[in-house]
């Protein structure tokens, strides 16, 4: 297994390297889209291009020694032949001006300066382009006498300097086959002056596919990097424990920031009037907090061999530079960025030797992660090198990362492939175990559950019973008493009868030994003493018969509708208490409704078998007769939905007295089974099943 995982290692690494290398092949065809060719170079002031073929060779750069003058700001004007402006020297473009030979004197960054080449074209009639990136730190052009274009305002102070970045293309139609170009250029913010990065001048659309080309590369890149970022921060959010997703998150939005403030500036398309200040502060700022990031990604995936002490001088470094660039004018922050570069030089060599030194402990992904570092350290070269003027290949750690998260990604896949091949053998092991237990596991469960719908059912059932042993021993002793009184009066009425037309005293007693006798009644039917006459009966019948009879129970804005299955089976059953039933639901379904509702009488046929028995109180296994009665009404808490079928408990949505109590001694002793569904708000359901014909 282990031989078979370093083989897949090698031949993804192998197919990684390749990919990478294909990667730089397309990155340095769309980002050099100007010719090979060696181009001429300016000669004091002059460059000719009298022989450069734009159409098949491309932009060419327009590179060499410029004509040069030191604190000055000069106009087409003032080039006249008769009294011409004395030169300071001829300078290399591109470069700072910083340490410039001046009369003797090396000049400084801060100054202004006119920078002019005279370029000798053959005759052309197609429009061309200049490519301009930046001049540190504000620059006006002028081809021929005419202004051009700009990027801020040059001035001869640092309060009539207006800094800017602003990397763009402007065409124009050459009037002859010399081209006389004046640049003006001032810097009073920034520790490098002059004209550092390089222009370039071709036909207008070859200059324009050169910069549409480079920014769709770089859109390319900046996209894959954000999206690998988000990919990883939002992976950290769902498990926080894994902080080298926080930390290679971030680098990926540091160095996307990054690429869009730097080299062609794309951010100035987006925002033209981004503040100098602030897109100078942000762009070191990437740089600063990214190698904090970048070494807190690299500590977070080799612990064990990255020092503590070395990561607290990481982060102790890359945070008092960044609190410099915060705090401090760029003319002053700008001077540390080659001390930070020297400390990410520095850093960059510890990382190589914690990456080798988890190669040597075989640590999982070492060696992926050294061919991506690699790459990435050697973009981070070249671009400290470029802001130097040292090279001129243009800035590339956005590719670098780019291919450094390509290698964390056969990071990743081969961390979650060991990770499911350890889960596949653990599966396999623990399959056997797990069938055996969830039957053992199911069996209990299900013979738990009906120990307790069957213990409830048994404490209510003996409740119930109890209830109705004492309502029996009642109604019994009630009924006695209840002999005795209505015998007496009639007794007394034969024996005396001025009592007996005496209404006012005997009718009143009649009356209440009337009630007294119904009561009893109820009584005897809920303790299953009552004695029914028993019929075949059609529920359609029996619900039509019944409504006349309760109508005057329901008030008027509440309607009352049926619905009874045309099939619906006949019941036997004592219709005087059936009729008793369907007036105490709805009478208590009428007294929950505040205002308006409707009451709803379903009436369906069920068969109840022996295997769902249980949820219907345990009735026999058979045919019933199904009868549900739903109301929109305000509803009861659970406390009295539990009590609402004992003797004498009573609230304003249930009625008063025996009524449901009542109704539950008959349902019993029609062999039937009644329940409540309820909930404040939200009405209330009455089920009640008796056994079909």
């Amino acid at each position: 297994m282990l031989n078979e995982y370093k083989l897949k290692i090698t031949i993804s690494a192998a197919l990684f390297m390749l990919v990478s290398f294909s990667m730089i092949l397309i990155f340095n065809a769309c980002k050099q889209n100007i010719s090979d060719t060696t181009v001429p170079e300016a000669l004091n002031g002059i460059l000719d291009l009298r022989n450069w073929d734009f159409e098949n060779k491309g932009p060419a750069a327009l590179s060499g020694k410029w004509e040069f003058y030191w604190h000055s700001l000069l106009q087409p004007d003032d080039f006249a032949p008769e009294n011409p402006p004395v030169v300071s020297g001829f300078i290399e473009v591109p470069a700072d001006w910083n340490g410039f030979d001046v009369n003797g004197k090396k000049i400084a960054g801060d100054g202004y300066a006119t920078y002019r080449l005279e370029i000798l074209l053959s005759r052309t009639s197609e429009r061309m382009a200049f490519k301009f990136l930046d001049m540190a730190v504000a620059f006006s052009v002028y081809v021929n006498g005419k202004y051009l274009t700009s990027a801020g305002t040059p001035g001869k102070t640092f309060d009539t300097t207006v800094p800017q970045f602003h990397p763009h293309v402007v065409d124009f139609k050459p009037d002859s086959d010399r081209l006389d170009v004046i640049i003006q250029i001032s810097n009073f913010h920034h520790r490098k002056g002059g004209a550092w990065e390089p222009i370039h001048l071709g036909l207008a659309d070859d200059i324009r596919a050169v910069r549409q080309n480079a920014l769709y590369f770089n859109f390319f890149l900046i996209g894959s990097i954000l999206i690998m970022g988000i990919y990883h921060l939002v992976f950290f959010v769902l498990r926080n424990k894994e902080k080298s997703a926080l930390y290679f998150g971030m680098c990926c939005f540091l160095i996307a920031a990054r690429s869009l403030l730097t080299g062609e500036r794309y951010i100035i398309d987006l925002f033209p009037t981004f503040d100098w200040e602030v897109h100078t502060k942000i762009a070191y700022l990437t740089f600063y907090l990214g190698v904090p990031a970048f070494a807190g990604y690299v500590r977070s995936l080799f612990p064990k061999e990255f020092s503590r002490k070395a990561i607290y001088i990481i982060n102790f470094v890359g945070v008092f530079f960044s609190v410099t660039a915060l705090l401090t004018p760029a003319k002053f922050y700008t001077h540390t960025a080659p001390l930070f570069q020297i400390f990410t030089i520095l850093a960059a060599g510890y990382g190589f030797y914690i990456i080798n030194l988890a190669l040597k402990h075989t640590r999982q992904g070492a060696f992926v992660l050294l061919v991506g570092f690699a790459i990435l350290f050697l973009t981070l070269v070249n671009d400290i090198l470029y802001s130097n003027l040292l090279v001129k290949t243009g800035y590339m750690i956005q590719f670098g990362l780019f291919v450094f998260i390509f290698s964390q990604a056969f990071f990743l896949s081969f961390r979650f492939s060991k990770a499911y091949s350890t889960i596949e053998e653990q599966r396999g092991m623990l399959k056997a175990t797990n069938d055996s237990l969830k039957k053992e596991v199911a069996e209990r469960k299900r013979t738990e559950a009906e120990k307790i719908k069957l213990t409830v059912q048994l404490q209510q059932i003996q409740k119930m019973e109890a209830i109705a042993t004492l309502a029996g021993g009642i109604a019994h002793q009630f009924n006695n008493a209840i002999s005795v009184i209505v015998g007496n009066i009639e007794l007394l009425c034969f024996e005396t009868p001025e009592i007996q037309n005496n209404n006012q005293i005997i009718d009143p007693i009649k009356n209440s030994a009337n009630r007294m006798t119904q009561l009893n009644d109820q009584l005897l039917a809920y303790a299953r003493g009552g004695k029914y006459q028993v019929e075949e009966i059609s529920i359609g019948d029996f619900i039509n018969s019944t409504m006349p009879l309760i109508q005057y129970n329901i008030r008027s804005t509440v309607g009352v509708l049926t619905d009874i299955s045309h099939d619906i089976l006949r019941i036997k059953a004592d219709l005087t208490q059936m009729q008793l039933v369907m007036s105490a639901i709805i009478s208590n379904a009428s007294e929950a409704i505040d205002s308006t509702g409707c009451i709803r009488i379903t009436g369906r046929n069920i068969d109840i078998t022996k295997e769902n028995s249980k949820d219907f109180g345990g009735l026999k296994p058979g045919l019933y007769v199904s009868l549900t009665i739903e109301d929109d009404g305000e509803g009861m808490d659970e406390e009295t939905r539990k009590r609402v079928f004992e003797p004498f408990f009573s609230t304003k949505f249930m009625g008063r007295g025996l009524g449901m109590a009542a109704v539950y001694g008959i349902i019993k002793n029609h062999d039937g089974w009644i329940s409540i569904s309820s909930e404040l708000g939200k009405g209330t359901t009455v089920f009640f099943y008796l056994p079909a014909i």
